[in-house]
């Protein structure tokens, strides 16, 4: 998604803005910004599925992953011990 934007019609004489003339077309969601219901459902629409989807991975996926990986027997010997080379 691209944000335009527009150059506001600001005079030369008065004083710079914090955002320096531009003004977003879209709505912001820093938190000093008040959020509309509509705006906040609408995010929250657009971002369900991915959360969901994240949701499903930690409840259900990533047991059934590790439980797929094969068990296997490791025998750990330490080299640096002299009871071990020989």
């Amino acid at each position: 998604m691209s944000v335009s934007t527009k150059k506001s019609r600001a005079s030369k004489g008065s004083e710079s803005s914090k955002d320096d003339g531009i003004r977003q077309t879209v709505p912001s969601f820093h938190r000093s910004h008040s959020v509309k219901k509509s705006d906040a459902r609408r995010l929250r629409r657009l971002s369900a599925p991915h959360v969901e989807s994240f949701d499903y991975f930690l409840d259900v996926g990533l047991s059934r992953g590790v439980s797929d990986i094969p068990s296997c027997e490791l025998d750990l010997v330490d080299i640096s011990s002299p009871e071990s080379r020989g």
